[in-house]
């Protein structure tokens, strides 16, 4: 009898653990759902694991060629908080927050980010991350007040953080005289570096082709820099250093607070390659 009575209490107790571990999990988390994944690390620096951050888009293209999903609705849903750039970049995602979440935050209402002719790729200027971690902080705070020391000290960790890149992408790049730009998503990154912008509706035009030819027989570094959803075979013909940088989104899936630091050293190390010539 004695036996039987210990096996039902251990059967018991087993399912209440089973029942109650991913409850356990969930608490304090609170859910942030951004339109893109570069967004999404931003936030990540601030809240680190104090929430569940999620991007709509995790794919490598173009924000404006995001067709949304049925999941991506109940993200919006459920999020405590909604976040998306501006109507214009990442309206995919502006009309469905706007519908189905009160708790918005539009980061083209943020005062003092460098902004280049409505082009919205503002992630790519660390000094524009560094501006819009502060206004963030703000925000979430006001939100979520009982974070405010944690993310308060997360903003000065992540703030040293972009300092350490700047110098990182001061030091690698120093040697590279010029670069050529073939992708306006591109121009944040190279904000303060001498550039040739060559991008138009007639890149695969035989016209554009010698140009081009022209501008590198011109340039010291000889390298060209193109987003990675460009096709790179247009070139071939061509002797040049091609670097392809994903500058529209990241395809992650995981959003943890070290991602940004990670794909934007990788974007470094990638246009670092201009340094050592064509091969």
């Amino acid at each position: 009898m004695k036996l039987k009575i210990l096996t039902i209490l251990l059967i018991l107790f087993t399912n209440i653990t089973i029942y109650a571990a991913p409850n356990k999990i969930e608490v304090g988390k609170i859910k942030i759902v951004t339109s893109i994944t570069p967004l999404a690390s931003i936030f990540a620096l601030l809240l680190k694991d104090e929430a569940i951050i999620t991007s709509i888009a995790t794919n490598s293209d173009c924000p404006h060629h995001y067709h949304l999903k049925p999941s991506d609705l109940e993200k919006v849903k459920k999020a405590d908080m909604v976040i998306y750039i501006d109507d214009q970049f990442d309206g995919f995602a502006a009309k469905l927050m706007r519908k189905h979440n009160n708790n918005i935050v539009t980061v083209s209402d943020v005062k003092g980010l460098k902004i280049i002719n409505n082009n919205w790729h503002i992630w790519l200027d660390l000094d524009n991350v560094s501006n819009l971690l502060e206004a963030m902080s703000v925000i979430l705070i006001e939100r979520f007040p009982a974070l405010k020391d944690n993310i308060r000290t997360n903003l000065a960790e992540s703030k040293k953080q972009i300092a350490n890149l700047a110098d990182i992408k001061q030091q690698k790049l120093a040697s590279i005289s010029d670069f050529i730009l073939l992708s306006d998503s591109l121009e944040y990154f190279f904000i303060n570096y001498k550039v040739q912008k060559l991008y138009n509706s007639e890149q695969k035009s035989l016209k554009y082709l010698n140009n081009l030819q022209l501008v590198l027989n011109n340039s010291t570094s000889k390298c060209l820099i193109m987003s990675i959803e460009q096709n790179p075979k247009l070139y071939k013909n061509i002797t040049a250093t091609i670097v392809k940088l994903a500058s529209e989104n990241w395809p992650v899936t995981e959003i943890t607070h070290d991602l940004f630091y990670q794909q934007y050293l990788t974007m470094i190390e990638q246009v670092a390659l201009c340094g050592e010539g064509p091969k």
